[in-house]
């Protein structure tokens, strides 16, 4: 493929807006015959396109984390962090499984969606839920739901939540008025996320 050139005329324009549209048509042109650079494509969208190992940038702090060791019997009423200990995935790296915390580099909105299963029954009348913390306290309660017969409680929820790229961090959390424990597996403990978009 031979260079492209644009045709170009200027009506009612001055010097300077000429010059300025020639520079954006040359811009143009050089990305069409695959000169593709810092000095044609804005900054921003090289560090997009750079910013994760996904498929260029557009899997940016995908993961997924479930729980794989039970942490025993929680404290009643108390909001209680989980460190899930197994990932299906981590585009990015930003989950810790030694402490069960996303923590975003990129400043953004992130999409979250967890569940939490207890591993047996309550007692009647004592509820359970799952929660999204940031930062240690519960942003996002997940469905609260009460013991009345004899099957297993779950909680689910989803939410999206902004994070300043830095220091802000996620966890799966989960708070029960009655003592039981977490149930352990991929489909019952888990919590997964990904950005959506940079503020």
């Amino acid at each position: 493929m031979g260079l492209v050139t644009l045709p170009y005329t200027l009506v009612n324009g001055a010097p300077n807006d000429a010059d300025q549209l020639m520079a954006d048509f040359n811009a143009v042109v050089q990305v069409v015959n695959g000169s593709i650079d810092s000095s044609n494509v804005d900054d921003d969208s090289l560090r997009w396109s750079d910013m994760a190992t996904g498929s260029n940038g557009l899997a940016a702090g995908a993961f997924s984390a479930w729980l794989s060791a039970s942490p025993g019997v929680v404290t009643p009423d108390a909001f209680t962090p989980l460190t899930l200990g197994t990932e299906e995935f981590d585009v990015s790296g930003w989950f810790n499984t030694t402490n069960g915390r996303f923590t975003p580099q990129v400043a953004g909105y992130y999409q979250f969606d967890w569940a939490a299963s207890a591993a047996a029954a309550m007692s009647v009348g004592k509820y359970w839920r799952s929660v999204l913390l940031k930062n240690g306290s519960p942003l996002k309660i997940g469905a609260t739901l009460e013991q009345a017969g004899i099957n297993d409680l779950g909680s689910s929820g989803a939410t999206v939540a902004q994070a300043n790229g830095s220091g802000d961090y996620f966890q799966l959390g989960i708070q029960a008025s009655g003592a039981v424990a977490p149930a352990t597996g991929a489909t019952l403990t888990y919590l997964s996320g990904h950005l959506i978009g940079r503020s």
